[in-house]
């Protein structure tokens, strides 16, 4: 069975605002490389040796990169460090990959980053200027200069970032680990760094030109030491086993991140496809997200029965939080058809008429919400949860 998480945001629809603020976004962003290119250039003619051209570029771009961020009116970026991390000592770093915006995220942790990017990327018109200024790298280098570059920057105090995934993400699965940054990890004896995006799938999805509003997260991990030589064995094993680690990980961030807060404005969005975006909005106003009864811990042992009343804005919300638990709902007509023109909502829910609700299974009460929902469990028959068999 395939993880249950979906990408929602990739069935937002398109509204002005959406279109205005990206407008916005794309005049600062190239407003800021210009800037970059020229500041980098009048270094360069100016005589400066390449070490201080390229640290003073660096912090130029660090300070512009957070105050876009500062800036802008959608995005809000929390950066966890619970390991105290300074990035003074060079290392390769690794990171997932789900938009175009993960270096953006990335490189406002600190100015000692390097990005090894994509050649779609590097050979970008727009960004190709500031990527040679910065002496960022492509994946269609040979091993051996890439092992020699990472090698000259290690020893400065840089961080390589790699996406050992190689691609980028459409739903935030972590996709198959490619073997090349732990053997040049391995070759230059240097530590390895993981970083963790949360986010960026769904404010920038692959493929998608506008952005929606989301919570962005990066959290900095351990870093995994040169010294400890058991990590310096097969690099195709080592990979898998990051890659492992990363599904696990990730999957206890989206847990704790994808709230009702989280999805509600989405869920308001998404029900304007359908005329009901200005009740849906007041519905989530009126009952604060439906927080109090879908932020808690279910049983991914359980099903759950629905009696609906809201149109479906209740079940959308709980099926998104809480993804690996099986939906059964009565109702829900606007969600219905909502799901007649998108393809990317969740697929834990199942519509039932309310005289075969009992033949789904013996339920219990739960909890009802005022006379507009009301919820019923039940524990039979659900041996093997969707999470379990994902990650098995």
């Amino acid at each position: 069975m395939v993880n249950n998480r979906c990408n929602p945001f990739l069935d937002a629809p398109l509204t002005v605002r959406r279109v205005v603020l990206m407008a916005i976004a794309a005049v600062v962003f190239i407003l800021g490389v210009i800037y970059g290119t020229v500041r980098g250039a009048f270094w360069t003619w100016c005589g400066r040796t390449r070490e201080r051209r390229l640290d003073d570029f660096h912090r130029i771009m660090h300070k512009v990169f957070k105050l876009d961020l500062r800036l802008h009116p959608w995005l809000f970026c929390d950066i966890h460090n619970p390991y105290n991390e300074t990035f003074e000592r060079g290392s390769i770093a690794i990171c997932n990959h789900q938009s175009l915006i993960d270096p953006l995220c990335l490189l406002i942790l600190s100015p000692k980053l390097l990005i090894v990017t994509g050649k779609r990327v590097w050979e970008n018109p727009i960004v190709k200027p500031v990527l040679r200024l910065a002496e960022f790298t492509c994946t269609s280098y040979t091993m051996d200069e890439m092992i020699e570059y990472c090698r000259y920057h290690i020893d400065r105090g840089y961080t390589v970032v790699f996406f050992p995934e190689g691609e980028r993400s459409q739903n935030g699965r972590i996709l198959r680990f490619h073997s090349g940054a732990f053997h040049i990890a391995k070759i230059l004896q240097a530590d390895i760094l993981p970083l963790y995006i949360h986010g960026t799938g769904h404010v920038l999805p692959t493929h998608k030109a506008f952005q929606n509003r989301a919570k962005l997260y990066v959290e900095i991990g351990q870093r995994v030491l040169c010294d400890d030589k058991s990590i310096y064995t097969d690099t195709r094993k080592q990979a898998n086993a990051f890659r492992r680690h990363y599904r696990l990980y990730y999957e206890e961030l989206c847990r704790k991140l994808e709230d009702t807060d989280y999805f509600a404005e989405l869920v308001a969005g998404l029900f304007g496809r359908v005329g009901k975006r200005g009740y849906a909005l007041d519905l989530l106003r009126r009952y604060h997200n439906f927080s109090a009864w879908i932020d808690t811990s279910f049983d991914d042992y359980s099903y759950v029965l629905i009696d609906d009343h809201t149109e479906g804005v209740f079940t959308l919300l709980f099926a998104l939080v809480h993804p690996y638990v099986p939906v059964y709902a009565i109702g829900a007509d606007s969600l219905k058809m909502l799901y007649q023109q998108c393809t990317n909502l969740p697929v834990n829910i199942n519509f039932v008429a309310g005289a075969n609700a009992a033949k789904v299974s013996a339920y219990k009460p739960l909890f009802s919400v005022e006379d507009v929902v009301k919820v019923q469990v039940s524990t039979v028959n659900n041996k093997k949860n969707n999470y379990e068999t994902a990650y098995s």
